[in-house]
């Protein structure tokens, strides 16, 4: 379960919200432009701090302004998809897949194996020497 209670000031106004998510259970962030969204997201997968409030996840608190806690994003076990992908123009799929690998510290025979089998589980395994300028937008998404 994701628990959120997220308070941040913005330049145009304060963001204010708060949500529980039930395992299997499907939320949806819907506004116009501006209205904060993206602010969401960052302040859960740790992109962003808020300005108070508290976020849990599967009982487990990620962050918690009161007891001062704010685990960085790399140990809140959330993915980000960005919606530019974010990839790195000038190195190869496969350079960037094991990028984000290293910061999980697996050795390098353990990355190979994870990011091909992971690569073709998302039918991309064929891509690895590419560059994401030569891929197609929904190979890129599913690279990234």
């Amino acid at each position: 379960m994701l628990k959120a209670s997220i308070q941040r000031k913005l330049w145009h106004f304060d963001l204010n919200v708060s949500f529980q998510v039930e395992v299997g259970q499907i939320l949806v962030l819907w506004g116009p432009s501006g209205a904060g969204k993206t602010t969401i997201l960052e302040c859960l997968a740790g992109l962003c701090t808020p300005n108070s409030g508290e976020i849990e996840l599967n009982g487990r608190m990620l962050f918690s302004a009161q007891h001062r806690i704010n685990l960085p994003s790399r140990q809140r076990g959330i993915g980000y998809l960005f919606q530019n992908y974010a990839l790195f123009p000038h190195m190869t799929v496969e350079d960037n897949v094991r990028f984000g690998l290293k910061a999980q510290r697996i050795s390098s025979r353990q990355q190979k194996v994870f990011y091909q089998d992971l690569m073709d589980s998302f039918g991309v395994g064929h891509l690895l020497k590419r560059y994401p300028s030569q891929l197609s937008g929904g190979e890129q998404q599913r690279v990234a």
